[in-house]
């Protein structure tokens, strides 16, 4: 399996006094590729690399669904990836996420490669929110109790963050005592968006949580998320609203490294 011949490892952010550090273990040995930060920076390779795909493809049932992506992802950067619809886009966040196994080529998370355990850490680290995100059954009030019940999200409640994001993506408090599974698409997209944000996360892979929500709505949002510079965005959505400048838009058969 791809993941138990080859280890690749950034050490520490990435760099390294002047260069960068990769280490690869395959069946020959240890190789250790010395990187110069000149270099890096004429090939837009400087600053901390959060996600990496490498000519990354997943076929179903016999079918290339995705063939030789190849992306790269640093530290507060804003991606907007586009493309139309069904040619692979969530799949790319699954894998990431480890719901998926790429078909070839390969998937690294803060330059470890993507696998069990590894995406473990990317769930704990990363923020994710798709537009049909079902949070279960049974009144808002208690799906975010049951959230924020567990050890590592305990000291991440905050009432008072609560009821300020609830007025700036317009959710009256009475809200808290519906059931999710008979909201709208709109109020399940922007719970799922506050939800994300209160687990005080800076990595965030957000599909098409737009597309259910007014124009006003849509601008709140995409001004929420942008005004963070630290914040490293990795977006899927049709909507325009979030081609912004800073915002790096990627088209699925076009992707580079970047």
């Amino acid at each position: 399996m791809q993941d138990e011949k080859i280890k690749n490892k950034l050490i520490g952010d990435g760099l390294t006094g002047n260069e960068l550090i990769r280490e690869e273990l395959t069946g020959e040995g240890l190789k250790t590729e010395r990187l110069k930060t000149e270099g890096l920076k004429r090939n837009g390779l400087a600053g901390e690399e959060i996600i990496r795909y490498e000519n990354t493809g997943i076929s179903f049932g016999g079918k290339k669904v995705i063939s030789g992506f190849s992306l790269r992802v640093l530290r507060g950067k804003k991606i907007l990836l586009r493309g139309k619809s069904g040619i692979g886009k969530s799949t790319l966040f699954k894998m990431l996420l480890g719901f998926e196994k790429p078909s070839e080529g390969s998937v690294y998370f803060r330059g470890k490669t993507v696998n069990a355990q590894v995406a473990w850490e990317v769930r704990r680290e990363v923020s994710y929110v798709s537009q049909d995100m079902d949070l279960g059954e049974g009144p808002v009030k208690d799906l975010l109790d049951e959230i924020f019940s567990y050890r590592p999200n305990r000291e991440k409640r905050n009432p008072e963050k609560l009821n300020t994001l609830m007025k700036e993506f317009e959710l009256d408090q009475e809200i808290l005592e519906k059931n999710f599974e008979n909201l709208s698409g709109g109020e399940k997209q922007r719970i799922g968006i506050l939800i994300a944000l209160m687990l005080g996360r800076d990595i965030f892979l957000l599909d098409e949580v737009t597309s259910a929500l007014d124009s006003e709505l849509k601008k709140k949002v995409v001004d929420h998320f942008l005004k963070h510079k630290a914040w490293t965005l990795f977006v899927i959505s049709h909507d325009r609203e979030w081609e912004r400048d800073g915002v790096e838009i990627v088209e699925i058969g076009k992707a580079s490294l970047s």
